[in-house]
């Protein structure tokens, strides 16, 4: 069994005695105290701006921000998409414009070039245009591509056949030179035009000889499908 002395009376007069001449001595001797070795705050005025610094020995001043006051708090019972992240924006697609679209029957169009018109929509054109009664157009052979319009009761075919031999000697002699032709009571305006790789017969017939700026308002209507 372990015995624990306990300090008696005069041992506690004792270090008080001790303690007293030790404090005595310091101020005979007049030597100030040693500075603690611990790091202080420093001390700031009142008309001090910005927040607090701890200055460390050795080291540069780091200022130190004061803390944020925390943000409004959720309820318990919010609902699950009051925690949701939010929805990023959709991002344009530069490229849209050039990616090819699926048609209904499976074939794919670039957007932004359009079809060539056909030749029955240009050939209307042309008679609106020339405000002619019928226009007709003739392959390199002399077969009929396309005709508008009303024509004699022979029939469109039946003038393509006599134009044909026509217009190849006209056009010998005369490259691109128009030829009027009387047709019943109306004229026909015949010329050779290239297109591509390949030179057609044009044909008007209206109730005179076309005139020179119509027929170059006709071949540019018919160089759209070139």
């Amino acid at each position: 069994m372990k015995l624990i002395q306990r300090a008696t009376f005069s041992d506690l007069e004792l270090a008080r005695t001790i303690a007293a001449r030790l404090g005595q001595r310091r101020s005979a001797t007049g030597a100030p105290e040693p500075p603690p070795s611990y790091v202080t705050f420093g001390e700031r005025g009142a008309d001090a701006e910005g927040p607090p610094e701890i200055p460390v020995p050795g080291t540069a001043t780091v200022p130190i921000e004061p803390a944020q006051p925390p943000g409004p708090m959720l309820p318990s019972s919010a609902p699950p998409w009051a925690f949701a992240p939010p929805e990023a924006a959709p991002v344009a697609d530069p490229l849209g414009a050039l990616v090819a679209f699926a048609r209904a029957d499976g074939t794919t169009e670039e957007p932004g070039l359009p079809e060539p018109p056909e030749w029955s929509e240009i050939l209307a054109d042309c008679r609106v245009l020339a405000s002619a009664q019928g226009v007709l157009l003739l392959d390199c052979k002399g077969g009929l591509l396309e005709s508008s319009g009303d024509w004699p009761v022979a029939g469109v075919r039946a003038v393509a056949a006599k134009l044909q031999p026509i217009i190849e000697k006209k056009d010998r002699e005369v490259p691109g030179g128009p030829v009027p032709l009387r047709l019943g009571d109306r004229v026909l305006t015949a010329w050779r035009l290239t297109l591509g790789p390949d030179r057609v017969t044009v044909a008007v017939l209206g109730s005179q000889p076309l005139a020179e700026e119509v027929r170059s308002g006709v071949e540019r209507q018919l160089l759209r499908r070139s």
